[in-house]
């Protein structure tokens, strides 16, 4: 007798299979995406920080917030994005719904700011580095010390 394709339970095997390795591969897959989203907030902030300094030397201290008036830094000019009343991670295009980052800045006084990166979106997934920070001394933290 010739046998002509497969049998079910060849098929079911394949299928089992299949259902296995995907469930091994697809949440270190959605743990690698993650961790390859925080060089997004990691970037946005250097970025900002040297307009900061670029501010501080136009201005002679440090903006206060962000947006268009005088004491304020215009990130829209730089490229980042208003959605929502907020501004976002340049490259908010890849995750539609939200952005991946939110970014804020709180000035202390003239000379300190604090520049802040808070995860949003399917971002809010990676609760090792959900928050990362830069300062005017450059010196950053994050919720994790591997973070940065």
């Amino acid at each position: 007798m010739n046998n002509k394709g497969f049998s079910l339970i060849e098929l079911m095997i394949v299928v089992a299979i299949i259902g296995i390795i995907t469930a091994i591969a697809y949440p270190a897959y959605r743990q690698y995406l993650l961790e390859s989203n925080r060089f997004e907030a990691k970037s946005a902030l250097m970025e900002l920080s040297q307009l900061q300094d670029e501010f501080r030397n136009e201005n002679n201290r440090y903006a206060s917030n962000f947006g268009n008036s005088p004491n304020s830094m215009d990130i829209e000019q730089a490229g980042f994005v208003k959605y929502k009343g907020k501004f976002i991670s340049k490259n908010f295009k890849l995750d539609l719904l939200n952005g991946y980052y939110e970014l804020s800045l709180t000035a202390l006084n003239n000379n300190e700011y604090t520049l802040t990166a808070d995860a949003i979106g399917t971002q809010v997934q990676d609760t090792e580095c959900f928050q990362f920070r830069i300062d005017q001394a450059s010196r950053k933290t994050a919720t994790s010390d591997k973070c940065w």
